[in-house]
């Protein structure tokens, strides 16, 4: 007789076939592997130290603004990071990335049972978690190279996602990235930078849900 008492951890995402919205996705992220890439080595290739940089007032914690104007006073010449237009891409990586998380996240209530359904409760949280990040990313007017790189691996994941050796550098680049926003000026004094620290906890949750449920959420077949 069949035990049926073992909860399958895949079991949410069997049999519906290939939602459209994931299908896009993946073709979204074939078509940016190459040029991402590309451009996340120029990125590093053109790295600079941000010691005399600074983002426009708007987007700096108000009591961090004083050092960068006691230094203006004199006389330091103060860098404004300005958004070069290759920076385009990340934007538009980001644009579809929020119509996608938003429109899996519905897909996922309305079809499963997020309470019920380990595997699709961790999948909503890494979406919630993630729609934070990606707005802050939107409204930042320079993008750091350690943001990019995280983009461009995602790519890799999604194309190629039964090679989990790929994971390794993935989470690197997240570590780096979260070292860079507490630790790095001006990105510590930055608000987009800011509300990407405050987001990680939930992130976190909805990625260890996905883990711990032995989740292979890599097949887009929901």
């Amino acid at each position: 007789m069949e035990d049926n008492s073992t909860y399958n951890a895949n079991q949410s995402f069997q049999g519906k076939g290939v939602a459209m919205h994931n299908l896009v996705w993946w073709w979204f992220q074939f078509l940016m592997l190459v040029p991402s890439n590309i451009l996340i080595v120029y990125k590093w290739w053109e790295r600079h130290d941000f010691t005399d940089c600074v983002y426009e007032d708007e987007l700096m914690i108000e009591s961090e603004l004083e050092e960068y104007q006691k230094k203006r006073d004199k006389g330091k010449k103060i860098h404004l990071l300005k958004r070069p237009k290759y920076d385009d891409l990340w934007l538009l990586y980001s644009y579809v990335a929020i119509w996608y998380y938003i429109h899996d996240c519905f897909y996922l209530i309305t079809y499963y049972n997020f309470f019920e359904e380990p595997c699709v409760t961790g999948m909503v949280l890494h979406h919630i978690g993630a729609l934070p990040a990606v707005f802050s990313i939107v409204y930042t007017s320079y993008i750091p190279y350690w943001i990019g790189s995280i983009y461009s691996l995602h790519c890799v994941l999604i194309v190629w996602p039964y090679n989990k050796i790929l994971h390794v550098p993935y989470v690197m680049a997240l570590i780096f990235m979260l070292y860079n926003v507490l630790f790095t000026k001006p990105f510590t004094q930055a608000k987009p930078f800011r509300r990407i620290v405050k987001i990680v906890p939930l992130l976190s949750v909805g990625l260890l849900f996905i883990s711990l449920n032995g989740c292979d959420t890599n097949d887009l077949i929901y």
